[in-house]
């Protein structure tokens, strides 16, 4: 698991986070809530309630998101940056929003899947050679270094069957 920086995890019941989850800075995940049964009694004065949160193997959690008590995140999930989830979410889900919807799903054949560029293979060459410019772009310069600090990178934007993979060579 990766917690980004500014992160805050917050469990007095069961919190569970599968293998090879990544938290962008940020995140909230929480297994406690304030509770809103009396009108009349200040929400900070009143008794807190908590559900246990799960999150799935493979998931990121992008910057500023919030994972609220009772959540259940399924595997490979991604929680757009500044989503607040709460509830039920698929395997294989893409969540945004405030509360977070489902805005997207993994079936295997939508444009943009690994099956779908090895499927399209040379015909898209103009399409290709602008996403390998962009990428380009953006892995030559500056680039954060995953410490918090800034350095120049030298990277390499190759074709793959899958899209494009960027290498950092220094």
């Amino acid at each position: 698991m990766v917690l980004g920086r500014g992160s805050h995890v917050v469990a007095d019941t069961l919190l569970t986070i599968g293998d090879d989850c990544f938290f962008g800075p940020g995140v909230y995940v929480t297994t406690t809530n304030h509770s809103y049964d009396d009108p009349h009694t200040p929400v900070g004065k009143q008794w807190p309630r908590s559900a246990p949160v799960e999150i799935g193997a493979g998931s990121w959690i992008g910057t500023g998101a919030v994972i609220l008590p009772g959540a259940r995140l399924g595997r490979n999930v991604v929680a757009a940056a500044g989503a607040v989830v709460r509830g039920e979410v698929p395997d294989h889900a893409v969540v945004a929003g405030a509360p977070a919807k489902v805005v997207r799903t993994w079936d295997g054949k939508r444009a943009g899947s690994p099956a779908a560029h090895a499927a399209a293979g040379a015909g898209a060459g103009g399409r290709h050679r602008r996403r390998a410019r962009s990428a380009r772009r953006v892995a030559h310069g500056t680039g954060w270094d995953g410490g918090g600090g800034r350095r120049r990178v030298t990277a390499r934007a190759t074709r793959a069957a899958d899209g494009y993979m960027v290498s950092i060579l220094k």
